[in-house]
């Protein structure tokens, strides 16, 4: 399998793990959360793996996997800290688009406004939960489902030819620059669909446990 092949995968596994996020975010937060670390820790700990250690790939494959488990299992059970992260998450993605599609220069009180957001998003996930994570949840999923799918349509992508996947291509600054319109509509909708999916099917869910010290639980 070669590498094209995987980011082309990779694509459509991110839309289908969006589409979880996207409408049932709040109820599957644990697990989603959990496997979102597991997964970013694994490519991550692979990327460094073969940039910086010259072992072979199964070594490399073990490694990463079991960095991936480890970052994983501590978010599942600590699972408040992932929604915390689920947030910042949410802020990081939220600049980023901004920044990539207005050319932002990358100065520090750019990168210090872009930290105080997610900070701020992170914080109110924390805190707020319910309305504040199922608002994030569903920005996540549509960002993670309009993101590949729009890349992959606009961009004439052949599933049969993945070489027509550029390795050294940017997507998002492809798809903000040259989609804009289509892209934010589509996230738009995306969002307002799944705010309103989760909400309905979440109606009567208790918010998360909540740390002793932030007060009772209450019904959502």
């Amino acid at each position: 399998m070669n590498v094209e092949t995987i980011i082309f995968i990779a694509l459509i596994a991110t839309a289908a793990v969006g589409a979880l996020y996207l409408f049932t975010g709040y109820r599957l937060i644990r697990p989603l959360v959990a496997v979102s670390a597991f997964l970013i820790t694994g490519a991550a700990g692979y990327w460094a793996m073969t940039r910086f250690f010259p072992l072979s790939f199964i070594l490399n494959v073990v490694i990463a996997v079991a960095a991936g488990l480890l970052v994983g299992l501590l978010i599942y059970f600590l699972y408040n800290i992932g929604i915390f992260l689920s947030g910042v998450a949410a802020g990081a993605s939220l600049i980023f688009l901004v920044i990539d599609y207005f050319r932002l220069p990358g100065s520090v009180i750019v990168y210090a406004a872009a930290a105080v957001v997610c900070l701020v998003i992170g914080f109110l996930a924390f805190f707020v939960q319910k309305p504040v994570v199922i608002t994030v949840t569903a920005f996540l999923g549509a960002l993670s489902v309009a993101l590949p799918v729009g890349y992959i349509l606009f961009s004439g992508i052949d599933p049969a030819d993945f070489t027509a996947i550029s390795l050294t291509s940017n997507p998002v600054s492809s798809l903000t620059a040259n989609y804009f319109l289509p892209m934010i509509l589509s996230i738009a909708g995306l969002l307002v669909i799944g705010i309103l999916v989760q909400f309905f099917f979440t109606g009567k869910q208790q918010a998360f446990v909540r740390p002793k010290y932030v007060g009772k639980h209450r019904r959502g």
